[in-house]
């Protein structure tokens, strides 16, 4: 920090009139210089305006008196006649080497350095790298140790005085260029200080000494800015060297390159050594006998790098490659304008402008931005014809692998840092890094570093030591909020092995794999949506796996975001939407040119706002066309990007996909809502992925497994993955070490229905639920069994799953069916169907001469539904036949003997079931009395389910318990049962 001076010692100088000093003697020595013949002619120095005197007027601060008196001590001791520009130079060059000596032996610091001293306008014009930097103070001292012996040598040479007795008066010469370059920087007050001293002498237009300055801004600014690492102590990442190649051969054929990179991951220094050992290999017309490769350094500023250009371009003898970052030019420069009024992010001066656009034969340049910087600055005029002379690439992120890979070949600086971690330990470190905010490799040498600091009296740090840091550094791995919603993702640690319970899905899945790693497959697309038309599909999880088994990196967006004018996806960089998507698919190009397989996934959710665009925003429909020109452009580099985009329903695709030929395929995620065995796959995997135990032997793990994936028909793969998770809680909640059935039937029942309400009921309340449900389940299972021993296996209806007697959603109680091997409607199954749901009114007719109550109106309804149903759609009414009546009565198109033939049917059908009802559960109402007398008092306790197996071992109890007569009676049972299914078929009532 540079401290203004704080002083009220101020001196007053009269200028005396210029007086004519005879010319130097030695005219050969300032020929030798550069010096003009006529250098010691003093000039008049402008009179102060303002005053009225004849003689310019001004006053000193201390600083600048202590300054001018060591420069008129220094003409003294030489015998000079007067003080000029190479005195003060002296000056500054032995008040910096003191100060840079006192640093050192921590005499002084830049915080006490006042402003005005030769080392704080060394800092001004240049960098205060010079004194903080180790590195650069070190350079800079020997630079100005070497000057200061120039500058002796010149002063040595210089005309001696002839009246040694004459006072010693600063040159007029000096003062008038200390007034003008006052006056070019709008200097009005009268004092001058120490600045003004040192801009006289190093900024000076005189010939030989601007020479002279010039030189040793070149020598401190080649510090500064000029890399100067070997190439052996920087890391080198193979995964880069093939686009190094690239630029190589564009350089070759007169092209200049743009490498553009995502600023939040990617470090461009780390890609220099590749471009520099690509260019050592050449043999093109740029190569190491005739072309030196120029890298600037983050130092680098506007003025000095077009300084440099022009001294460069002035030696014909050999070719330059010059390389430097356009991003650190923005960073270090202040706020300007082109030379045409355009606004930019930096000062770009018309010298810099014409090397962009017209670059010297004997040059080509490589320089590097942000894409978000390349991508603003390319839409204005003149920059964007400037850009238009360069070929534009992009560089990928680097992974853990391609970092760990780099630091094994070992450069030489990091040799011991590394050698204390071995092979695992290194592996680990590098792995971890990954979880890390930041940028590869830097985040990885950091965190060596600080492991091997925490563990520095160790001679090798084991893979243990690094997971004790980390477990207590962890703090170091919470990732930093980031506002960039694109993220790339390198390895998806799914693979097709982890797409369960879609077979077909998988199939296609390992086709597209296939594909892409034999190269063939190309840039396309594909429409993915779930074949159930419902979220949570899998949709993410199958293209996630279908990268990660490729080994392709995955980058996902969101249509959503593009939705507006100005779309901000990279952390505040707004961009129009087609730039967006511009952006988005050079980085996944950039990663897909370094993959194996030239691959790469781009998941795009809510496609449907892309495929409709035109229907939904003006700027979707602009970005969806981008995306189509980005996946032509792919294609023609040979790349296998796979755009996949993503829709809940293939009814939301819309026409702008078809017509657009890039999107033809599509892969239906296969729902596990219509597949029973995909529902048993499923929540196999789900259980044990989450290591989830069941209660039982692996034989009764399996069927349970089996039992539920009936039960849980019409649950999509999201669904049941919430069912495990439920279930674990509720055996959790219960006490259960292991999960049971009747856990598993808890989360089912309260995923569909929710927790069971636990208000007091009347005792007679709960017996009439109980004995409800008995009825249902009684008549169901009673025709399951005897369709089964009819040896038809199209005609066995459901079975009893569970009975819950607690009240839930809307319901006081529930009887759940399951599939028994048979998704045919044949008749026998839909009539058991009506038995069953007439079940619960028999009992409570029979029990409590109940004709009919609110609790049986969900039963009434479904049995007139399903009845007409059978008549109208199935073909199985007797007087209406084998005809489809179902559209035309809704319609109201029938004639009035139709509706009566279908009034006939369900008549014949809904009284056959009734009456059937009501024979089983007479014949089996000792059971239902036994079952209610044991059921019963734990109705509204929250636990009252009773699995099918129980049921049906309760009720074969029973009748193995009744006498023969009592048997016999249950066997004329059966025989009615057909008699009746018989009867409905022809249209009579039995």
């Amino acid at each position: 920090m540079i401290t203004p001076i704080q002083s009220t010692d101020i001196k007053s100088k009269k200028l005396t009139p210029p007086q004519l000093t005879p010319k130097a003697q030695d005219n050969k020595f300032i020929t030798n210089l550069g010096l003009p013949q006529n250098y010691y002619i003093n000039f008049t120095a402008k009179q102060k305006k303002g005053t009225n005197s004849d003689e310019p007027y001004y006053q000193y601060d201390n600083i600048a008196v202590d300054i001018e008196n060591k420069a008129l001590a220094l003409a003294k001791k030489y015998n000079h006649p007067e003080a000029g520009h190479f005195h003060f130079i002296s000056v500054a060059y032995d008040d910096t080497l003191k100060f840079i000596d006192d640093l050192e032996n921590e005499k002084a610091d830049l915080h006490s350095l006042l402003d005005g001293t030769a080392p704080s306008y060394f800092i001004d014009i240049f960098s205060e790298s010079l004194f903080e930097n180790p590195k650069y103070r070190k350079a800079f001292k020997e630079i100005l140790t070497n000057e200061k012996i120039n500058v002796d040598t010149i002063l040595e040479q210089l005309p001696k005085s002839s009246h040694r007795h004459k006072k010693i008066e600063v040159s007029d010469i000096f003062y008038n260029d200390v007034d003008n370059i006052r006056d070019q920087l709008y200097r009005t007050e009268s004092i001058i200080n120490g600045y003004d001293m040192f801009n006289g002498s190093f900024v000076s237009y005189i010939p030989g000494i601007r020479e002279y300055n010039e030189n040793f801004r070149f020598k401190v600014n080649d510090l500064l800015m000029l890399e100067d690492r070997k190439l052996e102590d920087r890391l080198h990442f193979p995964n880069y060297d093939q686009k190094a190649e690239n630029i190589i051969k564009n350089l070759n054929l007169g092209t200049n390159v743009y490498v553009t990179y995502d600023d939040t991951k990617v470090n461009p220094d780390h890609f220099v050594p590749s471009i520099i050992k690509a260019f050592e290999k050449s043999d093109g017309k740029l190569n190491p006998k005739n072309t030196e490769i120029i890298e600037f350094n983050s130092n680098v500023r506007m003025s000095e790098l077009t300084d440099k250009l022009v001294e460069l371009q002035k030696d014909k003898t050999k070719n330059y490659i010059i390389i430097f970052s356009e991003a650190s030019i923005i960073k270090n420069a202040a706020q300007g304008k082109i030379d045409d009024g355009s606004p930019t992010p930096v000062g770009f001066t018309k010298t810099y402008m014409d090397f962009l656009g017209n670059t010297p034969k004997n040059m080509r340049i490589v320089m590097f931005n942000s894409k978000n910087n390349y991508l603003n600055l390319s839409q204005i005029p003149t920059l964007e014809r400037a850009y238009s002379e360069f070929g534009e690439i992009t560089l990928p992120v680097l992974t853990s692998k391609d970092v760990l890979r780099a630091l094994k070949e070992n450069p030489k600086n990091l040799e011991k840092l590394l050698e204390k971690f071995p092979k695992k330990s290194l592996e680990k470190v590098t792995d971890t890094s990954s979880q890390m905010s930041g940028m590869f490799p830097d985040k990885t040498l950091n965190l060596l570093k600080k492991i091997s600091a925490n563990y520095v009296d160790k001679k090798e740090i084991s893979v243990k030591d690094v997971e004790s840091y980390i477990k207590d550094a962890d703090h170091l791995f919470k990732q930093t909020n980031t506002d960039s919603s694109v993220e790339i993702v390198f390895d998806t640690r799914k693979r097709l092995k982890d797409i369960v319970g879609k077979t077909n899905t998988k199939k296609e899945a390992e086709h597209i794999v296939k594909q892409i790693k034999n190269n063939k497959i190309g840039t396309k697309g594909y429409v993915i949506y779930n074949q159930d038309g419902m979220v949570g599909g899998g949709r993410r999880h199958t293209a996630e796996a279908i990268a990660g088994e490729a080994n392709v990196p995955f980058v996902s967006i969101n249509t959503m975001d593009f939705g507006t004018k100005d779309v901000d996806l990279f952390g505040g960089a707004s961009m129009s939407p087609e730039a967006s998507i511009k952006k988005i698919f050079s980085l996944v190009s950039a990663q897909a040119e370094t993959n194996p397989h030239k691959g790469a996934v781009l998941f795009v959710e809510n496609f449907e706002y892309f495929s409709v665009g035109e229907l939904v925003s003006q700027y979707h429909q602009k970005a969806m066309a981008q995306l189509i020109r980005e996946m032509e452009n792919a294609e023609k580099k040979g790349l296998n990007i796979i755009v996949m985009g993503s829709v809940s329903n293939s009814e939301l695709i819309g026409e702008a996909t078809m017509k657009s030929f890039k999107f033809n395929d599509q892969i239906e995620v296969s729902s596990t809502a219509f597949n029973e065995s995909e529902r048993y796959d499923v929540l196999k995997n789900t259980f044990k992925k989450n290591k989830i135990k069941i209660a039982g032997t692996p034989e009764e793990q399996d069927k349970l497994l089996h039992d539920m994936s009936k039960t849980l028909r019409y649950f999509s793969f999201i669904e049941l993955k919430s069912f495990v998770k439920k279930a674990e809680s509720i055996a959790q909640e219960r006490g259960h070490k292991e999960v049971t059935k009747a856990d598993m039937t808890e989360s089912f029942l309260r995923i569909t229905t929710g927790r069971p309400a636990l208000d007091y009921e009347f005792p007679h309340d709960k017996e009439i639920t109980t004995k409800h449900e008995a009825g249902h389940a009684v008549t169901l299972q009673i025709i399951n069994d005897l369709m089964k021993k009819s040896g038809k296996p199209w005609h066995i209806p459901n079975n009893v799953n569970f009975i819950t007697l607690d009240q839930r959603g809307s319901y006081g109680g529930a009887m759940y069916t399951k599939n028994d091997k048979n998704y045919q409607s044949s008749f026998e199954r839909n009539f058991a169907d009506l038995v069953c749901t007439y079940g619960g009114y028999s009992s409570e007719n029979f029990f409590y001469g109940m004709d009919g109550s609110y609790g049986i109106s969900s039963d009434l309804k479904y049995v007139t539904d399903l009845a007409k149903s059978m008549v109208t759609v199935m073909g199985q009414g007797h007087y209406t036949g084998k005809i489809s009546l179902a559209q035309d009565l809704q319609a109201g198109n029938l004639s009035r003997v139709t509706r009566e033939k279908i009034d006939a049917d369900v008549h014949v059908l809904t009284q056959n079931a009734l009456n059937v009802s009501n024979s089983i559960v007479n014949a089996y109402s000792g059971f239902i009395n036994e079952f209610a007398e044991k059921y019963a008092p734990y109705v509204g306790t929250g636990e009252c389910l009773i699995d099918g197996d129980v049921f049906r071992k309760e009720l074969y109890d029973w009748v193995s318990r009744q006498p023969k007569e009592k048997q016999e009676e249950l066997e004329f049972l059966d025989t009615m049962i057909l008699e009746a299914i018989k009867a409905s078929k022809q249209g009579k009532i039995y």
